[in-house]
């Protein structure tokens, strides 16, 4: 599972960050949909994250973004298109980018933070990841819920968000910064407008 996921992230620039992480999951991208990205984003465009992978954005239906990116197979021998379907949200003054698993039925959900400056237009942003010890602390306090398996007889906490949308919302809003893991931050910069501009 972490390497699909490791596989998933490397079209958001997240492969760094996702090194040696948990990805947070949840059947709900937190808060709304940011409305009309052609206001933000170029129709199409490119952009590099800090290890220099190349990843192509396109605006599709005005609140919805496809990005995708070429990797190698070893095992065909050649490289193979990868396509995610992303949504980009805002609660309260937080981003967030969610990624449609395969399924369609979960999001893997990491926190976008916006230059100050560049909130209207970015040409840039830092992405971050869950920080699992803090997610894992609130559910065993009861503060957050989340999936449990059970496995030899012993329950597991699992980084998959369960309840109400409104509830994890109140999450988010309760954690906007100590919720996040800052030393395994990512950034990704766009480096060409390839159609429209925002």
């Amino acid at each position: 599972m972490k390497t699909k996921l490791h596989n998933i992230f490397i079209l958001l620039a997240l492969a760094a960050m996702l090194a040696g992480c948990t990805a947070l999951q949840s059947e709900f991208y937190p808060g709304e949909q940011v409305d009309n990205l052609y206001k933000i984003l170029p129709a199409e465009s490119a952009w590099a994250s800090d290890d220099d992978a190349v990843m192509h954005f396109r605006v599709v239906e005005s609140n919805s973004l496809m990005i995708a990116s070429l990797e190698w197979s070893n095992q065909h021998g050649e490289f193979r298109k990868e396509t995610m379907d992303v949504v980009l949200s805002k609660l309260d003054d937080q981003y967030f980018a969610s990624i449609k698993d395969e399924d369609g039925e979960q999001y893997v959900i990491a926190r976008l933070i916006l230059p100050e400056t560049d909130h209207e237009h970015p040409s840039s942003a830092i992405i971050l990841n869950i920080d699992e010890d803090k997610l894992l602390s609130d559910a065993k306090e009861g503060k957050v819920r989340l999936h449990e398996s059970e496995r030899r007889g012993k329950k597991k906490f699992e980084t998959i968000l369960t309840g109400t949308k409104e509830d994890q919302d109140d999450y988010f809003r309760r954690n906007p910064n100590a919720l996040w893991d800052l030393e395994s931050a990512s950034t990704i910069s766009r480096i060409a407008v390839i159609q429209g501009s925002p």
